[in-house]
């Protein structure tokens, strides 16, 4: 979505991608919707993809990871999805918020405590 935006740089595009990111939320529009449009009005689209991992790298990375996800997030797809793809790394806190892209805005309270829990401060 965000690379039709970047290549057919026309309003209706580009709104459709915002909504498509931010759904329904009223103060996501409002709050992060300019900062959004002006990003895609900027990006140039890329041809190179990061290199995937194998799924034996995955399982050998002991590094503690909390993955936060939207329930309502399409950029992501079906949460239920995401954490069984999630979980075949061997340390990691999964969290599913009723939220669309922007958990950390639309649900801060949770996430904040989320992180200050998982770092143990």
């Amino acid at each position: 979505m965000l690379a039709a935006a970047s290549m057919y740089p026309l309003d209706a595009v580009r709104n459709r991608v915002v909504h498509w990111a931010f759904g329904n939320d009223p103060y996501c529009h409002e709050k992060y919707g300019d900062w959004f449009d002006s990003i895609m009005r900027g990006t140039i689209p890329s041809v190179a993809q990061p290199l995937p991992m194998t799924e034996d790298e995955k399982r050998t990375m002991h590094i503690p990871i909390l993955l936060f996800l939207g329930t309502a997030g399409p950029i992501v797809g079906d949460a239920g999805t995401a954490r069984a793809e999630a979980a075949i790394y061997p340390n990691i806190d999964i969290e599913a918020l009723d939220s669309g892209q922007l958990i950390a805005v639309e649900q801060r309270d949770a996430v904040n405590r989320r992180i200050v829990e998982f770092l143990n401060l």
